[in-house]
């Protein structure tokens, strides 16, 4: 997830690995992660069990 906390990581070798290795060709932002965290901690949810629920641009695919 793309935050200030990691921006300057972003843009080392580490970082470019990471990124060419996302399908998606980005970080995520954190807007995009926050509705599934809110979801999940929500009444909404209360049925859901056992679940995995991967938000990473496809990374774990590549």
């Amino acid at each position: 997830i793309r935050t200030p906390l990691n921006e300057a990581w972003i843009h080392t070798e580490q970082g470019t690995d990471a990124l060419s290795q996302t399908p998606m060709g980005r970080f995520a932002k954190p807007e995009e992660i926050g509705p599934t965290a809110v979801y999940l901690a929500s009444d909404a949810s209360s049925f859901m069990t056992g679940q995995v629920l991967v938000l990473d641009g496809g990374y774990t695919i590549w």
